[in-house]
């Protein structure tokens, strides 16, 4: 029995009317067939140029079938009419799945159904040819036809994936996603806000959709507590609020801009870092180490870094939010009597314990009180961890001998300069004392040389005897808890998890 035949009797019976009717002529069959694939076509949520495309390159395979059976040809044979309905059976199966599919869900799974497209219409084309073939039309001109239908089909797929851009810029589209399953769909969350960022890079139609697009990619990456997934910002996701420093030091410039429309940031310039793809590339690993902190962390203690951008071609930039309040040793300064140092001191020591529990540990390498930022609530934020390891050893760099001596542990200082969890340690006992003095370590010592002569003889900051500063917390307890952050052997110096019990 024919494969006409075959499917004509299940159709009838599916429909009721195996009693009542004959069964259908095959010509007749694949007219029915036809119409249904024309339906589930117009009825796909999303994609709908392809989809018209795609029926369009059906009926026009079924005039062709028309052609053959009409045509004096001797032999005729069944084969044709079989492999036209084999074809609109493999259009129907696809066209069913992808016409109960959500408009999401189509956006998250494009590539899936552009990839069905054109596998059908490849078959399409085949069956075409075969057609064709027997009803001894000129072949030059199929050829023409079906570059042409080829043309068609990549401009419906464009035409598509505008509409998609237009979805995604759409002022309902943030409430969509969130009614939709993709907020509890780690992976699919991940995939739709690349898809976002990518249709910033590609253009919208608009400037006004292309800031709407942004919007919503801010407003899913906060509602979902996510980075944004590619790191290099360079299209348009920051903007410069203007091109003066507000800030910054020896290697590095700070200047302000907008995030994705909707949040202020700091740009920070690294001017002694240079646009090449080593560079890059370690930017990349130490963001994706950032990354990963965050999952962990979720900005609770550490800085996020939303990623890095080009200033003038040459020069790179990091993207991570403004923190208005400003860097701890200013804060205390301006709000003493209002600052809860314990309270600091404790929300500081957690996010080194954040740096060091990940694996294997990261080290800070440059802790002092202006490496902590002060968030919205008060609390202590780490930052630039990886800041000196991008510029180079900001120590070695600098002429003569730079202050950071002042903070860093003997074994840094050295020919070898050693960092290590402990010599974090170190340098977080002199940040203690930085923020309950509000000076800098070895206050009374001018000169970064004369620090290091004190270091190599093992002499200690002296001990505050300002009652205020007491006051602040620097008793014999949290003094004896200092001398030993700052013990020469390293081995001998307490981790972040014994002085987190101690400061519980």
């Amino acid at each position: 029995m024919h494969m006409f035949a075959v499917f004509s009797r299940s159709f009838l019976q599916n429909s009721g009317q195996i009693a009542s009717v004959a069964p259908l002529p095959g010509i007749a069959l694949a007219t029915e067939l036809l119409a249904i694939v024309i339906t589930l076509c117009d009825n796909v949520p999303q994609n709908k140029s392809a989809a018209r495309q795609l029926a369009n390159r059906c009926k026009s395979m079924y005039q062709a079938l028309e052609q053959y059976e009409t045509a004096d040809i001797p032999d005729r044979t069944d084969k044709y009419r079989d492999a036209v309905f084999r074809c609109l059976q493999n259009v129907r199966l696809k066209m069913t799945t992808w016409s109960k599919k959500s408009r999401l869900y189509m956006l998250l799974h494009q590539n899936e159904f552009e990839t069905d497209i054109n596998d059908c219409n490849a078959i399409i084309s085949d069956c075409l040819s075969i057609l064709l073939a027997a009803t001894n039309l000129e072949s030059l001109a199929w050829q023409q036809e079906d570059e042409r239908w080829k043309r068609d089909l990549q401009e419906s797929l464009d035409d598509d994936r505008r509409a998609f851009r237009k979805l995604l810029s759409s002022v309902t589209f943030v409430q969509h996603a969130q009614a939709s399953t993709v907020m509890q769909n780690q992976t699919d969350m991940k995939k739709l806000l690349d898809m976002m960022q990518k249709g910033l890079a590609e253009g919208a139609d608009s400037k006004e959709d292309h800031d709407r697009m942004a919007s919503n990619l801010y407003d899913l990456l906060r509602l979902s507590n996510q980075l944004p997934p590619q790191i290099q910002l360079d299209s348009g996701e920051v903007e410069w609020t203007n091109r003066v420093p507000t800030g910054g030091c020896k290697n590095v410039d700070i200047y302000k801009g907008r995030y994705l429309k909707r949040e202020d940031v700091t740009i920070k310039v690294i001017r002694t870092v240079r646009k090449d793809e080593e560079t890059i590339n370690r930017i990349r690993r130490e963001i994706e180490l950032w990354a990963k902190m965050h999952d962990i962390d979720k900005g609770r203690h550490i800085v996020p870094f939303y990623g890095f951008c080009t200033t003038d071609g040459v020069r790179l930039a990091l993207i991570s939010p403004w923190i208005a309040h400003g860097d701890a040793l200013a804060y205390v300064k301006k709000h003493d009597r209002l600052v809860d140092y314990r309270k600091l001191i404790r929300g500081t020591a957690e996010g080194i314990g954040v740096l060091h529990s990940m694996v294997p540990p990261i080290i800070h390498g440059e802790l002092k009180a202006t490496k902590i930022l002060i968030g919205d609530e008060g609390q202590p934020l780490l930052t630039d961890f990886a800041l000196a390891k991008l510029e180079g050893n900001l120590i070695t760099q600098s002429v003569g001998v730079s202050d950071a001596y002042r903070w860093c542990a003997p074994e840094m200082c050295s020919d070898t300069s050693t960092v290590s969890t402990k010599s974090d340690i170190y340098s977080f006992g002199m940040t203690i004392l930085e923020l309950l003095t509000h000076e800098k370590p070895y206050a009374s010592i001018a000169r970064g040389i004369r620090v290091i002569q004190k270091m190599e003889k093992g002499i200690l900051p002296d001990r505050p005897s300002n009652p205020r500063v007491i006051e602040r917390g620097l008793d014999d307890r949290m003094w004896q808890l200092l001398i030993a952050c700052w013990s020469f052997d390293a081995d001998k110096r307490p981790s972040i998890d014994d002085l987190l019990v101690t400061f519980r």
